[in-house]
């Protein structure tokens, strides 16, 4: 193996796989990243931790094809030290060693051969594919609601459907829900519906981040369906690209996902709509009287065409606060308690100017609604606290 990259694509391609690097395994192996230098002209760089593996494509020059794995933490912090310049990448087999020389700097690595890294799997033909930012916006929608409780693994993915010309995920933890759903350029090839982690939704949001939005991404499943992979391109500037090509592998959950159609209220006594960013700034305001005890919140709505959103939130120790958001609406006046910590969450994630509040009853489930979100759709139930805990 001999190739020679550019350092700022080769530190960021070792950023994105980096995050998925075993720090405890039993597995020396699981440590470290997979080097690849493939012809005509690239190097992939690899890591797993079985659950989730990275492949990361950048553009090199190859000399000579072949695979090494070096340590990754090491690896990773040492090439992020090094100047703008070309890093030359060379295996020594013989010495079991991966020298590595950048303008007048040189060091050699002790390796693990390549062919103890575990076997990525691959798909046999694209599911379906979708626009890298809209794919970014839907698990940054969901995921958050997944559940951190490793004893109910179903709540820790997201139930993600498609059919036809839909694609929609859904997360929930028990005490809120969120759903997505929009319409994909092209109708799937077959139908799907799997529980993806939420970590690793998670990774494939940051990747879309860098993808270029000119090419779909696409997501696809190996023949067991027992993986799920999600591929997308590079964004190019000035000629060159932080990746050619990203690929993120991740295990499905063998379980079953809540059926929530259930949850999700088909009526309101009482709406409100007021801007987002004020509801926001105002939730985020009582967060800091009641984030050391409890996060609830107390909220009087009255409805109106010169409505209102009044916020009550009071701590023994720190004091009590209160603000109030102009809204508009319908229905009646209502007391409701929320965990404030889930409305930042969920507001943080609506990019519309206006958002609507929908209530039944102080002691039944709210729906949060963006206003003017176009075909896609989105909504959040999130379940009412006891305002005396």
């Amino acid at each position: 193996m001999h190739a020679i990259c550019l350092q700022d694509n080769l530190a960021k391609g070792l950023s994105i796989v980096g995050r998925v690097v075993s720090s405890r395994t039993s597995l020396p192996v699981l440590s470290n990243i997979l080097l690849k230098a493939e012809s005509p002209a690239q190097v992939r760089l690899s890591a797993t931790n079985l659950d989730i593996t990275v492949n990361c494509w950048l553009g090199a020059q190859v000399k000579e094809e072949g695979a090494t794995t070096v340590p990754a933490r090491l690896f990773n912090e040492y090439i992020s030290s090094l100047p703008a310049e070309p890093v030359d990448l060379k295996l020594s087999v013989r010495a079991e060693q991966l020298h590595v020389a950048c303008d007048r700097t040189e060091t050699n690595f002790r390796v693990i051969d390549a062919s103890e890294f575990p076997i990525i799997p691959e798909a046999e033909k694209s599911t379906l594919q979708i626009e890298p930012a809209t794919l970014r916006q839907m698990i940054q929608q969901v995921v958050f609601a997944t559940s951190a409780d490793e004893s109910r693994p179903n709540l820790t993915g997201v139930s993600v459907t498609a059919q036809d010309d839909t694609l929609s995920m859904v997360a929930t933890d028990g005490y809120r829900l969120s759903w997505r759903r929009t319409h994909l350029p092209v109708a799937v090839t077959e139908e799907a519906k799997v529980i993806v982690p939420g970590r690793s939704l998670s990774e494939v949001a940051r990747g879309a981040a860098d993808a270029d939005d000119e090419h779909l991404a696409s997501i696809s499943f190996t023949p067991n369906r027992s993986q799920a992979i999600f591929e997308m391109t590079g964004k190019e500037s000035a000629g060159k690209s932080s990746f050619q090509r990203l690929s993120i592998v991740s295990q499905l959950l063998e379980a079953t996902f809540p059926k929530y159609e259930t949850i999700i209220p088909k009526s309101h006594t009482t709406k409100v709509t007021t801007a987002t960013a004020g509801f926001l700034q105002a939730a985020r305001r009582a967060y800091l009287f009641v984030r050391d005890s409890n996060n609830i919140v107390k909220l009087h709505l009255t409805p109106g065409e010169a409505g209102q959103i009044q916020f009550f939130a009071s701590s023994h120790d720190l004091g009590d606060h209160e603000s109030t958001l102009d809204a508009r609406g319908e229905g009646q006046e209502m007391d409701i308690a929320f965990n404030v910590r889930f409305l930042i969450d969920v507001l943080s994630v609506i990019d519309t100017p206006e958002v609507s509040l929908e209530l039944t009853a102080a002691d039944r489930p709210g729906v949060i609604r963006p206003v003017g979100g176009g075909d896609e759709e989105f909504l959040h139930v999130i379940m009412p606290m006891n305002p005396n805990r």
